[in-house]
């Protein structure tokens, strides 16, 4: 069954009617009495993230040292 909210596959499998693959932060983030949580190791999983600021506006200082540390750190992998 295909869902498109990451809260609707959860109530899927937490019903019993399958499986879900989500990002680790959509999982329960706490021991959870009907659902386990199984890494996937292999094969490697990634995705694209980025970041989203407001066209034509004006970043803050902190703002900007928090984009630019940002990209420092995901330029990485």
């Amino acid at each position: 069954m295909a869902t498109s909210h990451l809260s609707t596959s959860l109530g899927h499998v937490e019903a019993g009617l399958g499986i879900s693959v989500m990002p680790r932060l959509a999982t329960p983030q706490v021991e959870h009495p009907l659902i386990a949580t199984v890494p996937l190791t292999a094969p490697t999983v990634s995705r694209m993230i980025g970041l989203v600021e407001r066209r034509g506006g004006r970043l803050s200082p902190a703002a900007i040292r928090f984009r630019k540390m940002l990209v420092q750190e995901w330029t990485t992998y």
